[in-house]
């Protein structure tokens, strides 16, 4: 009896440690405003680590958040991202105003003074000392001067304090100083479009291809004291696509992509074809990083692949991952992640239960023909694709608007338009992990032609797109809500029920 009560002690005390208290004020806050903090496992942002905050009417909140390490986390206060340090069993108190929530912070608790010191040399904002603008017309050198610059004042700053710090938290500033170059350099390659097709000038492109190689220059791709670090994380994310990009010569990168698959670069692309992107990704963290860093790189891809439903890979990764980490520090959070999706793998082919999908031989020559069978109800159509994560991001929503609209006269149709030249499986994996109930079909030529010709009067085609359809089939609008707008979207269907 002794020992049952002292495991019941153990697990309440570890689980109390592995989280942290933060509480504090808004000054200004409104009910409208959106507010929230999401606890990653990287350095990836994903809604299904997102928690919800609401502050009472004079602005003050209080959460448990789970946090089993040193690491970064995310305070989300209407679009704007405040970047900030947690360990488990410690608080944080935070007092900011809703105007400028970035520039009024304020911290006390006891991880005040990590919060404190990280803000004021820019961490919290995505900053390190002078803050770089985004804007198209920045220079790539000289933004490569000014971090660098800026990177050897934090650091004689930083030498000069007397630290009363935690070993992890000295730890982990170091290294988001050291990697924060090449971190940087990628946000701003996204946030300006350097990699778009709309980009103005390829000299434009290639100077910032220039400055990234530079940036990367002389950084480990492998380190161990650097695995909680966000900007070594965000600078190792990236690093597949920074290979693809690195060469100027052809030559040069076929041979970098045979040595990483170990084979001929004909049967290397063939294979790739076959796996996706996420077989590429996979396989350079593992041929390429070593020790504990690999460790943790690959749990992390593995959980941000689940967590973006990017799967085409993903068994045979997690088979990989198991099989070299047996007993590693991190195959049960891992594992945790997985079991949705192992369960998706064994359940029921679509077909059965709510869920119906017209096979890939069944031929529609226009959306009218389509509808027919749903002569006496609203539907919602969703145009979408496995490839595309943004329509992947909006299923997390369906289950609320479905629930809402349970036993009501709405249809929930699926039109899918798939690239790849065997599709069909990936499709039904897919509608079977989202469990996507409603009906599915596979859009045609015939079907891309006609819904190209809708939407070429309406601002043409894109992905995800919504429209809703009256009860006799008529088109009442070819831009409808998504499911994330949710009681914008559930009073607008409830208008025409």
């Amino acid at each position: 009896m002794k020992i049952f009560y002292f495991l019941i002690l153990t697990l309440f005390i570890s689980g109390s440690q592995a989280q942290i208290k933060i509480s504090g004020t808004i000054i200004g806050y409104n009910e409208k405003h959106s507010f929230s903090f999401n606890v990653p496992f990287s350095n990836w942002i994903h809604p299904q680590n997102e928690h919800v905050v609401l502050p009472d009417k004079n602005g003050n909140f209080q959460i448990t958040l789970p946090v089993t390490g040193s690491q970064i986390f995310f305070l989300n206060y209407e679009k704007k991202i405040i970047y900030l340090y947690g360990e488990p069993g410690k608080t944080l108190i935070i007092k900011t105003e809703a105007k400028d929530p970035v520039k009024a912070l304020h911290f006390s608790g006891t991880l005040a003074n990590e919060n404190s010191l990280r803000h004021a040399i820019g961490l919290t904002h995505y900053e390190l000392g002078t803050a770089i603008k985004t804007d198209s017309r920045i220079i790539a050198t000289e933004v490569l001067k000014q971090i660098r610059k800026n990177q050897q004042e934090i650091t004689n700053k930083i030498s000069h304090i007397n630290f009363t710090y935690s070993a992890s938290f000295i730890q982990m500033l170091r290294a988001d100083i050291r990697y924060f170059l090449p971190s940087k350099v990628w946000q701003l390659i996204w946030d300006t479009g350097v990699l778009s097709t709309s980009n103005p000038t390829p000299e434009n492109r290639m100077q910032w291809m220039q400055v990234l190689r530079e940036a990367h220059e002389g950084l480990p791709v492998s380190d161990d004291e650097a695995i909680n670090s966000y900007h070594y994380q965000q600078m190792i994310s990236y690093y597949p696509r920074f290979l693809e990009r690195k060469f100027d010569q052809k030559d040069s990168m076929q041979q970098l992509v045979s040595m990483i698959l170990e084979k001929p670069f004909g049967d290397a692309m063939k294979e790739m074809r076959a796996k996706g992107q996420e077989y590429w990704e996979y396989t350079v963290y593992d041929k390429l990083l070593t020790g504990k860093a690999k460790e943790k790189i690959l749990a992390a891809f593995l959980i941000k692949c689940y967590d973006n439903g990017e799967l085409r890979y993903q068994l045979e990764a997690y088979n990989r991952y198991q099989t070299n980490y047996p007993a590693g520090e991190f195959l049960v959070t891992v594992e945790k992640k997985m079991v949705p999706f192992l369960n998706s793998l064994s359940a029921p082919d679509p077909g059965q239960a709510d869920i119906e999908i017209e096979t890939t031989g069944t031929r529609f020559m226009s959306l009218d023909s389509v509808l027919i069978k749903h002569k006496g109800k609203l539907v919602y159509i969703d145009l979408w694709g496995t490839w595309c994560g943004p329509c992947r991001d909006q299923f997390r929503f369906t289950r609320e608007l479905k629930q809402r609209f349970k036993g009501k006269p709405v249809d929930f149709l699926y039109i899918a338009k798939e690239t790849r030249p065997d599709p069909e499986s990936y499709w039904r994996q897919m509608i079977r992990f989202y469990n996507l109930s409603g009906r599915h079909l596979m859009m045609d030529k015939d079907l891309e032609e006609h819904f190209k010709n809708m939407y070429g009067k309406g601002g043409g085609l894109v992905f995800p797109s919504y429209m809703l359809a009256d009860k006799n089939g008529r088109i009442i609008s070819i831009h409808f809500k998504q499911p994330s707008d949710r009681e914008q979207l559930y009073s607008e269907i409830e208008k025409f029920l």
